[in-house]
């Protein structure tokens, strides 16, 4: 089962603009959505134990993107 609901990326693709959506375009967004996430996360625990620290914070969220996605993203794009 999911953890995030078909409804909710639906409402935030109507956000973004889009009028009209396909079912497997929403799944499959879902998708990604979570493999996204769940990779986020795991590189952020990365600076997080590098920091020895227990929890997770912004910063290091922030920094897991930024190496993700460094020299793809116009600068001030990833703040």
């Amino acid at each position: 089962m999911s953890s995030i609901s078909l409804r909710a990326v639906r409402r935030l693709m109507v956000v973004a603009g889009a009028e009209r959506i396909s079912d497997d375009a929403v799944k499959r967004l879902r998708d990604f959505a979570e493999k996204f996430i769940i990779e986020v996360t795991r590189r952020a625990l990365i600076f997080m134990e590098h920091a020895n620290r227990r929890t997770l914070r912004e910063e290091d969220i922030v920094n897991a993107i930024r190496i993700m996605f460094s020299g793809l993203a116009p600068a001030g794009l990833l703040v």
